[in-house]
């Protein structure tokens, strides 16, 4: 036989939880950090391995002939270039 108070409970709509917020923060904050450290970490990664390979001298016609290291040779070099300092006047004009 079943009592009256254990029917009750089938016929109230489920209770709803929300979560409180900690410290005044916003309840998906911690996506932020995340989505940040992604961003920064892929985008980093690929600014320090860009700039590691670009101190070394690189042959794409006959790669077996190596990839020796210059150093801040290469960007001496372009600085001294002419259409290096007009692709850079360039890019500030149109942006």
């Amino acid at each position: 036989m079943a009592f009256s108070h254990d029917l009750h409970h089938y016929d109230r709509a489920p209770r709803v939880y929300r979560r409180t917020r900690v410290f005044g923060a916003h309840p998906r904050a911690h996506h932020a950090g995340s989505d940040g450290f992604a961003v920064v970490g892929t985008g980093g990664l690929s600014l320090i391995s860009s700039f590691i390979l670009s101190l070394y001298r690189v042959n794409l016609a006959n790669p077996e002939q190596g990839q020796p290291f210059v150093g801040l040779g290469n960007y001496l070099f372009a600085f001294q270039q002419p259409e290096f300092w007009y692709a850079v006047q360039r890019t500030f004009y149109f942006t």
